[in-house]
């Protein structure tokens, strides 16, 4: 069986029935602004995946007038573009925390390597020329967990 659309769902007996309930719960009138004289739509405040339109509690459904409806509509779109930039600039702030992390990381694993060499090309120079080599005074300059 092919997959009902959207308008076709709206004519689905099911949903008939729960747009009566929420227009009769509403008293025939527009929940924002008290219009009765207008045409009266169902809004899904929010929609579900996976959800049919006559799938919704009562709280999730309202019932707005055309006009208040359409206003409804234009404010979930800017809200819906409000949101995504804000994502975007939360995204934004955190791929530069974690660069920041990166190149600190990188920095900090080059000085260990550039210590290391140094550290290797000393003892090395002392066993070449034969000197004593005393730990002590490179310890003591360590922090206490790497000593």
């Amino acid at each position: 069986m092919a997959k009902k659309t959207y308008a076709e769902k709206l004519k689905d007996p099911r949903w008939q029935k729960k747009r009566l309930e929420v227009l009769s719960d509403a008293e025939f009138q527009c929940e924002l602004c008290g219009d009765t004289e207008s045409t009266l739509h169902v809004h899904h405040k929010q929609y579900i995946k996976g959800h049919d339109v006559w799938e919704y509690e009562r709280q999730q459904l309202a019932c707005l007038c055309e006009s208040c409806h359409e206003n409804q509509h234009d404010l979930d779109v800017r809200f819906q573009d409000c949101y995504q930039g804000f994502l975007l600039m939360a995204l934004a702030v955190k791929m530069k925390f974690i660069i920041f992390w990166l190149d600190f990381l990188v920095w900090k694993s080059r000085w260990i390597i550039f210590m290391s060499k140094c550290y290797t090309s000393a003892v090395m120079m002392l066993q070449i020329t034969g000197e004593h080599y005393d730990e002590t005074p490179f310890i003591s300059v360590l922090p206490k967990r790497l000593a």
